[in-house]
C-alpha cells in the first residue's frame, strides 16, 4: 500500500526502505508477493483502510 505512496519517486523502492526500517530485498519480496496473489492483498489493504477509517470515526 505505501509503495503506491512513493510511486512518482525516481526510485521508489529505494524511497520506502529510507522512510521504513524495511530493506530493499525486503520491499522486492512484498511486491513479488503482491505481483502473485493480488486478490489476497488488494483484501487486506481494504480491511486496514476500513479498520482505519472505524477506529478514526471512535
Amino acid at each position: 500500500m505505501w509503495i503506491e505512496d512513493v510511486a512518482t519517486e525516481p526510485d521508489p523502492i529505494e524511497a520506502l526502505a529510507e522512510g521504513s526500517n524495511l530493506t530493499r530485498p525486503q520491499i522486492e519480496a512484498a511486491l513479488r508477493y503482491r505481483v502473485s496473489y493480488p486478490n489476497e492483498i488488494e483484501t487486506r489493504i481494504e480491511l486496514h483502510r476500513r479498520e482505519t477509517a472505524a477506529a478514526s470515526k471512535s
